[in-house]
């Protein structure tokens, strides 16, 4: 079936012409279960933190959906983990739909009507109700975003650095991208978190399992692990060491929190040391991650430096880029991560931006 559409153009003889476009209502997608009673639940924020580009059949049956309805045609679901900084598509839970804003055909009564299907009312009025049902995390299109741990405020602007008029990009939640969603099986799933993050922001072990409990950043080491299988104690494992300052004030606890270290690893780094600190003594303070002597620095478009080289290696920009100098490749990664946390893109690094990259 076809619908008929009065385009801007006009013929030889002055009639508008007639642009003819395959018929795209929402209702001609139908699942292949049936609805639950209750719909799945939005999904929290949940960043790549594996390396695992491989497709996920979700994600595949997602892309199958929209190219078999709308057309456009695929941009790629996985992509390699050395490309880029963080991304849904090196677990293969992202997808790009080719189809383009400046083409008003494409716009208007493809992707638009795709859109606006996903996030239309269900029959309870429950809303984003399709978005829910396939496990759609974010999408970003021509400018915006649309994201599920922000759903009550719609479309936003987006400031990434890529504009996406080209495509919209799809995020899957892990059920999404699992095919657990009740799209595919006709049950509500419940969240899955996936795999969990590491404090200091590592790549972690793939996909294996649902997790159905939100994930607790406390990393266990290897021998900590075993000292606990055994009933024993272990002491914290901190692989790098930074020098500070005492403060007038200051205890072992206060700089512990301060630098993200533990006061039993301060301790053991620093043989001898009382209760009572003393003002302008050093200290050695064992840290997870290299970068956290820089947590609490403010960096901002034209500083360079090593606290500029360690952001751009926290934002996992290829070596070859990693210069020290804050410019605008910087810049546009720093504000692709504020505005993804609801953050006004400034182009400034400070401990915010640090702690969401894991220092």
């Amino acid at each position: 079936m076809t619908a008929l559409l009065a385009g801007g153009a006009l013929l030889a003889g002055g009639a508008p012409a007639v642009i003819e476009v395959a018929a795209v209502a929402g209702p001609a997608l139908v699942s292949p279960a049936a609805a639950p009673a209750t719909v799945d639940a939005l999904s929290p924020y949940l960043p790549q933190v594996s390396c695992d580009p491989t497709v996920k059949s979700g994600t595949a049956g997602l892309r199958d959906l929209v190219l078999s309805s709308f057309g456009g045609h695929d941009m790629g679901i996985v992509r390699a983990c050395s490309v880029g900084v963080r991304s849904e598509h090196k677990e293969g839970r992202g997808w790009d739909w080719g189809i383009g804003a400046s083409d008003p055909i494409g716009k208007a009564t493809i992707a638009a009507r795709f859109l606006d299907w996903l996030l239309a009312d269900g029959p309870a009025g429950e809303q984003d109700y399709n978005a829910r049902r396939l496990g759609v995390m974010y999408m970003i299109w021509d400018r915006r975003i649309w994201s599920s741990y922000r759903a009550q405020e719609g479309w936003r602007a987006y400031s990434g650095p890529e504009a996406h008029t080209d495509h919209v990009h799809f995020s899957l939640s892990w059920s999404g991208a699992m095919k657990h969603t009740s799209w595919w099986t006709g049950v509500a799933a419940a969240t899955d978190y996936g795999p969990c993050p590491t404090v200091n922001g590592g790549l972690v072990a793939p996909y294996d399992a649902a997790r159905t409990t939100p994930c607790h950043i406390a990393p266990v080491s290897p021998p900590a692990a075993r000292a606990a299988r055994a009933g024993v104690s272990a002491a914290p494992e901190l692989p790098f060491r930074m020098t500070v300052t005492v403060r007038a004030g200051d205890t072992l606890a206060a700089i512990a929190t301060r630098w993200a270290s533990t006061p039993d690893a301060i301790r053991a780094a620093n043989p001898g040391t009382g209760l009572r600190l003393i003002p302008r003594q050093a200290l050695i303070v064992p840290v997870r991650s290299a970068w956290t002597r820089y947590r609490w620095r403010v960096l901002y478009p034209g500083r360079r430096g090593p606290a500029v080289k360690a952001l751009q290696g926290a934002l996992q920009m290829p070596v070859r880029l990693r210069s020290g100098l804050f410019g605008p490749i910087t810049r546009d990664l720093v504000n692709r991560l504020k505005v993804d946390s609801g953050w006004r893109a400034d182009g400034r690094a400070g401990p915010g931006v640090w702690r969401k990259l894991g220092v």
